[in-house]
């Protein structure tokens, strides 16, 4: 294992960072954009060198009026429908060589459903995959 160069990084909706996750950032050149604009920054990570990507999806990133993932979730994200055309997109941009998934805290979730949203995304997102 070694370091990725930050310029071969996407942060993609970051919306509640606090100060110095703030100051971090600004002094790194990762590329930082919106899920809507997502993919056309893509272009940005391979002239950099990226020629495949791992692909982390923390579920926090959701908007929480549409979809309560956990405690962390801040008003203002995507819709689960955003995140998987995102997701999918992404896809079929650049190898996807990995993918994480994290942040679901079933405790925020008491009508169970994130489960069947989040496996639909997955199933979408390895077709999209599969079709490359």
């Amino acid at each position: 294992f070694r370091p990725i160069d930050p310029a071969r990084c996407m942060l993609i909706d970051a919306r509640d960072l606090d100060p110095d996750e703030k100051r971090l950032l600004e002094t790194l050149p990762i590329v930082r954009t919106e899920c809507a604009g997502a993919l056309d920054r893509v272009g940005k990570l391979t002239a950099a060198g990226a020629v495949q990507a791992h692909l982390h999806l923390d579920l926090d990133v959701l908007d929480p009026d549409v979809l309560q993932v956990n405690r962390y979730a801040h008003p203002g994200g995507p819709s689960p429908e955003q995140l998987q055309q995102l997701a999918c997109g992404l896809a079929r941009s650049i190898p996807i060589v990995g993918v994480t998934l994290s942040a679901y805290d079933p405790a925020f979730d008491s009508q169970a459903e994130v489960p069947p949203i989040v496996g639909q995304l997955l199933v979408d997102f390895l077709a999209a995959i599969e079709r490359i």
